[in-house]
């Protein structure tokens, strides 16, 4: 049976809701970062189709900032991703995703009076994720939301303690428990991409 979306929304508050309560001496302190990514390139391919063309989507972090000491913070948030593809099969397809990432970041080098150097990084854990494979010429389909995977996630820029602008690489491998039609092997994903970010503090 489907696992709804709605959920693991909630559970991702309770986690970081978890955490700000494990780390009460710098609840205080607690911070939300809102993260846009601009993808720039990368490498994106599906096993078991050929030719994979990715056409559009889009993405947003939101996170949360526990200080840990005085230029190291824990960074825990959540990410979403909505895209759809095509192939030379004759396939075309979209494909959501639910992530929780969980890692710290480092702005202790100034560069200037205001700007220091920032670099982070997240280990990235599904929480759920749903995917839809078309054949072209029949119309046939098959969707799931068996998801799974893992990725990491890194960024190195530059921040002024409130905005932050970044380069960052990202890599993914996730299955989604799905065969497309006239298929007998369950498809994988595996994406790169990197590019250009802009963070924002609350």
């Amino acid at each position: 049976m489907a696992r709804k979306i709605g959920n693991p929304i909630f559970g991702t508050l309770l986690i970081l809701i978890t955490l700000t309560f494990l780390m009460s001496s710098s609840a205080w302190a607690l911070k939300v970062k809102l993260r846009i990514d601009l993808p720039l390139g990368g490498s994106y391919s599906i096993t078991g189709l050929d030719s994979f063309v990715p056409q559009g989507g889009f993405g947003l972090g939101l996170g949360v900032v526990i200080p840990y000491e005085q230029d190291i913070d824990i960074e825990t948030g959540y990410e979403y991703k909505n895209h759809s593809f095509t192939s030379a099969q004759s396939y075309k397809g979209k494909y959501t995703s639910h992530f929780v990432q969980v890692g710290a970041s480092y702005s202790g080098i100034g560069i200037t009076d205001s700007y220091k150097l920032i670099l982070s990084g997240t280990v990235d854990l599904p929480l759920a994720g749903s995917a839809e494979v078309t054949r072209k010429g029949d119309g046939s389909k098959t969707s799931s939301s068996s998801f799974g995977g893992l990725g990491f996630y890194g960024t190195a820029g530059v921040t002024d303690g409130q905005m932050d602008f970044y380069t960052f690489y990202q890599q993914r491998s996730v299955s989604y428990g799905l065969t497309p039609p006239g298929k007998s092997a369950k498809l994988k994903w595996t994406t790169a991409a990197y590019g250009l970010g802009f963070g924002y503090t609350f």
